[in-house]
């Protein structure tokens, strides 16, 4: 159960990185995505614009919402009606380290799935493991 947790909350911190160090090719989006640990499956939703996100998953009472603008970021629990305030320590796109290069956002594999119409755009889909 431990170690279930601990996994979660290293896919939810993956993804938001992920998502960031994708901000700086499309600047606003939503996705739907399904994370596969062994035989579960969930699935979730993200929500981009500008340096704001939004991060939901199926099975979690919880919402994280950051502002890396704002350097802070907010886990709000809807059924009890109160949020918790952090402060952010995500990647911001383009943030330089010491090196002049951009940070690493760990190790990632990516496989095209093709081209899908979503309403009136014709998006990209890809398969990304972390």
């Amino acid at each position: 159960m431990k170690l279930k947790k601990i996994t979660i909350i290293t896919a939810s911190a993956a993804i938001l990185i992920l998502a960031f160090a994708l901000q700086a090719l499309a600047m606003d989006f939503s996705a739907e995505f399904v994370e596969k640990d062994g035989d579960s499956v969930r699935k979730g939703k993200i929500y981009m614009t500008g340096q704001k996100s939004r991060f939901e998953m199926e099975g979690m009472d919880e919402i994280e919402v950051t502002r890396a603008d704002k350097k802070v970021m907010w886990i709000i629990f809807p059924k009890k009606r109160v949020y918790v305030e952090e402060e952010f320590w995500g990647v911001i796109p383009g943030d330089i380290g010491e090196t002049g290069a951009p940070k690493d956002t760990g190790d990632l594999s990516r496989k095209d799935l093709g081209y899908a119409m979503v309403g009136r755009y014709r998006l990209k889909k890809f398969l990304v493991t972390v």
